[in-house]
């Protein structure tokens, strides 16, 4: 093994013959069997009486072992996936042994795929036994996001992964609470969560509907931010027309999400009651029965007809009274209850059921029960006698 050492004086037996018939490298000496054409053994089972090196190649057995110690992880040594005790060393303490690192399907050449044995954060995770990681592998950080391995793989410190790990190899999945180390420049200047503000900067790196506030630097290929729905108004941002306004969507009815701030404080009707708390966030027509918080430059609610008389709320003089429209007749809606319980002519027949609702002569016949304030009715002369009703 060429330490200076006689191999006698190391084995303690046996006569140097200078002769190596088998050419194992093993003086016959020393060689107990015929290794030509074959792997040979360091030292051919030599063992009753040697007093040597052990056998750091095969420490279960009592051979002795005439190489110099062997190192696989010492300076300049190259990589050997012939050497047994390279292949199963792990360099650079991150679970993975060499030999998986170099040489993943274990065919005995190198790759494809292989990681880099030397580097502790370049490594297959899926081929990790992390019982055998280092405690200098546990205290580094290799994605930079400020939480050492350990913690993101064993938050709890027992020495198995889990509960709630986070990836150590993955700078965006980390527990902020964890946070130790001081994140890289690359960590501060990435934007996790795809809401155009940089981690460095931004009030919440995980959350993507919380940034600086600029609108339209959003990430639409980062799943983080196109998957969420910032607005609340159940269209994930990805697919949303208008991700930031909660009246704008796919047009699916009834997966508002009432929790988020921005949908609820909307008045997407524009009734003059915000989502929240209005009875029906969709039909402004349906509100909290306040009258005058409408909002006359919301489309949804100017062109709807509250009262059923015809005229659009936008342009009705009166848009809760069925009674005052834009003069329009015959295009009430007749299924409106507003309209139909109403009684516009003041002849006591309701307009649903009244042969004409617009005169106030014309009723179902019942006598009595005309509306004597109702100035319509009130200036007729029904019975043609010259005097008005009133």
């Amino acid at each position: 093994d060429d330490d200076g050492i006689d191999d006698v004086d190391e084995a303690g037996q046996g006569t140097f013959t200078g002769t190596d018939t088998d050419g194992d490298g093993l003086d016959d000496g020393f060689d107990t069997s015929d290794d030509t054409g074959v792997q040979p053994d360091v030292n051919d089972n030599l063992d009753a009486g040697a007093s040597g090196t052990d056998n750091d190649d095969d420490p279960s057995t009592a051979e002795v072992d005439f190489r110099e110690d062997y190192d696989p992880c010492a300076a300049g040594t190259v990589v050997d996936l012939t050497n047994p005790q390279y292949v199963a060393g792990d360099c650079d303490g991150d679970g993975v042994t060499n030999g998986d690192e170099v040489d993943p399907d274990g065919d005995g050449t190198a790759g494809p795929n292989g990681t880099d044995p030397t580097n502790p954060c370049d490594y297959d995770a899926t081929a990790q036994n992390f019982a055998s990681v280092t405690i200098a592998w546990l205290a580094i950080d290799c994605d930079g996001d400020g939480v050492t391995n350990g913690d993101e793989v064993d938050p709890d410190g027992d020495g198995t992964p889990g509960p709630n790990n986070t990836d150590p190899q993955d700078p965006c999945d980390y527990n902020p609470i964890l946070v130790t180390q001081t994140q890289t420049a690359a960590w501060l200047t990435a934007d996790c969560d795809g809401d155009g503000t940089p981690n460095g900067s931004d009030p919440d790196p995980q959350d993507p509907c919380t940034d600086d506030g600029t609108v339209g630097d959003e990430d639409g290929t980062n799943p983080v931010w196109a998957t969420a729905d910032c607005d609340g108004d159940g269209t994930p941002n990805g697919v949303d027309p208008d991700p930031q306004d909660p009246c704008i969507d796919d047009g699916t009815v009834g997966d508002e999400d009432t929790s988020n701030a921005i949908y609820a404080a909307a008045d997407c009707d524009g009734d003059g009651t915000p989502n929240g708390v209005d009875p029906d966030p969709q039909d402004p027509c349906v509100d909290d029965g306040t009258v005058g918080d409408e909002d006359g430059t919301n489309p949804v609610w100017a062109t709807a007809d509250c009262d059923g008389d015809g005229t659009p709320n936008g342009v009705d003089p009166d848009p809760q009274d069925p009674c005052v429209d834009d003069g329009t007749v015959g295009d009430e809606d007749a299924t409106n209850p507003i309209w139909t319980t109403a009684d516009c002519d003041g002849d006591g027949t309701p307009n649903g059921v009244d042969p004409d609702p617009q005169d106030p002569c014309v009723d179902d016949g019942t006598v009595g029960d005309e509306d004597a304030t109702n100035p319509i009715w009130t200036t007729a002369d029904c019975d043609g006698d010259g005097t008005p009703n009133g």
